[in-house]
């Protein structure tokens, strides 16, 4: 177990809290952008908006937790089952593909700042998530989703078939994406 929690720290941490601070900075310059006014209602914006980062970021940990144990599941199943150190090592590696993807929306909050939200367009949910939508920071999110989660993939496959075959790499990492899009 100890050599497991190392290999944690070297490969999947950073990926993590690197994932993590430019998520949190993302956050923190959408949300202090768009709801400026004292209203009760940007209060509350606030607070909401935050929980759900909050709760975005567990989930996140959570679905790489049960993606890695579906893949090592079904590679055991397949009867190649992979050492747990190397799986988690293979997983913080892929998990790098996610960095950028916060750290390009950040870039691109900060080209093309968000304007504030009026608060009758927040009051309105329809017209506030039309306004979000039309961000070019949290478009382009929308944009990179696919391709951040191919990318990763398509790591994990490379990093996987090193120790087992082509094959089998492909069908337990597609287990393990299976079992997290079915969540």
């Amino acid at each position: 177990m100890d050599r497991l929690l190392a290999i944690a720290r070297r490969t999947v941490a950073p990926a993590i809290i690197t994932w993590f601070v430019g998520f949190v900075a993302v956050t923190t310059f959408g949300v202090e952008r768009l709801f400026t006014t004292p209203h009760p209602a940007f209060f509350v914006a606030r607070i909401t908006a935050y929980m759900s980062a909050a709760m975005a970021t567990i989930m996140t940990v959570a679905l790489a937790v049960i993606f890695t144990v579906a893949c090592s599941a079904m590679l055991r199943w397949l009867d190649e089952p992979v050492d747990r150190g190397r799986l988690v090592a293979c997983v913080g590696r892929a998990y790098w593909c996610f960095s950028p993807y916060v750290w390009v929306a950040l870039v691109l909050l900060v080209i093309a700042p968000p304007s504030p939200i009026p608060v009758e367009t927040l009051l309105n949910g329809d017209a506030a998530e039309l306004v979000l939508r039309d961000i070019l920071g949290y478009r382009w999110l929308d944009y990179m989703r696919p391709v951040v989660m191919g990318a990763a993939a398509v790591t994990m496959v490379w990093l996987l078939q090193r120790h087992v075959r082509l094959l089998t790499a492909v069908i337990g990492v597609g287990f393990g994406i299976g079992l997290v899009a079915a969540l």
